[in-house]
């Protein structure tokens, strides 16, 4: 396979994956095919109803093994491959270190960091399938203030709970599944954030485990007015930032902000859905 080494993110929309995705692309070993997974192998218009479709056979392990890895596992190393090489010439990521470009050989070499969201986590058993060499990190958050934000975007809090379930359950249904696998709570990245790479680095087993400088995007964030603005310098762009200065920029308190924002009704129908999920990493 073009990609030797691979790592996945396992993790919720407007679930915090943002920040692990860039804290594991700040080594100067990792690099990620810039979309999410999902972009990437269904990048066409009204692809999610053929992502629908084709998770639940990827999810097979019988199947991977016997037929989809021979059919589409080269394709789908192809077109990671040829992702990552994108990004030799982005902005943002063409840098090893800060104003240290990589070079092309330097980045072939590289492990390949993928980002799967929701159901693409399903997409596991055949990437592991196609790779030897892989790892998984799962990411949960607070349920409440996911609920929160999806239902401004127009998911009932219903809905909100069946979901965080139903992906709590799969990532730790994954965690006895493979050998290498990590879960994170996204709080726990935001209050320590440089402690995080450390450990994921370790994890990785990547060399050096320490950085003195992280890159982060610039994403929107909720204030407690509920007023969406970048959180810090241009959006969507990427900084580099030592540790006091990323202090300044990590709200460690956004996900109490919108849990806040939560009604009590909200809350318990969520509740009613997800509690098990939100007991388990102490939530609920």
């Amino acid at each position: 396979m073009l990609n030797q080494d691979v790592v996945v993110i396992n993790a919720f929309t407007r679930g915090g994956s943002n920040i692990l995705w860039n804290i594991l692309q700040s080594h100067p070993d990792i690099c990620s095919p810039i979309y999410e997974t999902g972009q990437v192998l269904y990048p066409f218009k009204g692809a999610w109803i053929i992502g629908d479709i084709l998770r639940p056979i990827y999810a097979s392990e019988a199947i991977c093994k016997h037929l989809l890895i021979k059919l589409i596992g080269p394709w789908i190393d192809r077109r990671l491959y040829t992702f990552k090489l994108k990004n030799l010439n982005n902005e943002d990521n063409r840098y090893r270190y800060e104003n240290v470009p990589y070079t092309k050989a330097q980045l072939e070499t590289t492990t390949l960091c993928l980002k799967s969201i929701d159901q693409d986590i399903k997409l596991n058993r055949l990437l592991s399938t196609i790779y030897e060499k892989i790892a998984f990190i799962g990411l949960v958050r607070n349920g409440y203030a996911l609920c929160e934000g999806w239902m401004r975007r127009g998911l009932s809090a219903k809905s909100a709970g069946i979901l965080y379930q139903s992906v709590v359950d799969k990532l730790l249904e994954d965690k006895n599944y493979y050998l290498r696998h990590l879960i994170l709570r996204f709080e726990d990245i935001l209050t320590n954030p440089f402690g995080t790479a450390h450990l994921l680095y370790k994890f990785l087993k990547l060399d050096p485990v320490q950085l003195n400088k992280l890159r982060l995007k610039s994403k929107r964030i909720i204030n407690n007015t509920g007023d969406h603005k970048a959180a810090f310098g241009e959006e969507n762009k990427k900084y580099w930032f030592n540790q006091s200065e990323i202090e300044k920029v990590l709200i460690s308190d956004i996900s109490k902000t919108q849990a806040n924002r939560l009604s009590e009704h909200d809350r318990r129908q969520f509740e009613a859905y997800a509690k098990s999920a939100l007991q388990y990493f102490n939530y609920g």
